[in-house]
């Protein structure tokens, strides 16, 4: 048993050295979710854990991001939409020529 606890406090300062300390909380979370793969896989339980720890928390995150995401965006500013023609700059654009003409066939009619 003693062994055992020893080499379960080697895995976990392991995880500790290369993922950075961790609250008491999550070492209680690791202990509890190892409990899963003891008898099953002994030697990797608490790596095994350690996965299944860091699946369940980006599930949450992405849960509670995918809300955000999906929420519909902020309603629009009062005001009157924009309606003007666009304005031609140049005498030789096709528009602008059927536009001319279409002025001039009015005013010949006048």
């Amino acid at each position: 048993m003693a062994e055992a606890g020893r080499f379960i406090e080697g895995q976990i300062g392991q995880l500790k050295e290369k993922h950075g300390e961790f609250d008491k909380e999550t070492e209680e979370l690791i202990n509890t979710l190892a409990g899963r793969y003891i008898e099953s896989d002994p030697m990797n339980a608490i790596p095994r854990a350690w996965d299944d720890l860091q699946r369940w928390r980006n599930d949450v995150e992405k849960s509670a991001l995918q809300a955000k995401v999906s929420q519909p965006g902020p309603a629009e500013s009062g005001g009157v939409p924009d309606v003007t023609p666009p304005q031609h700059k140049r005498i030789d654009d096709p528009a602008v020529k059927n536009a001319a003409m279409e002025w001039v066939r009015n005013q010949n009619r006048a």
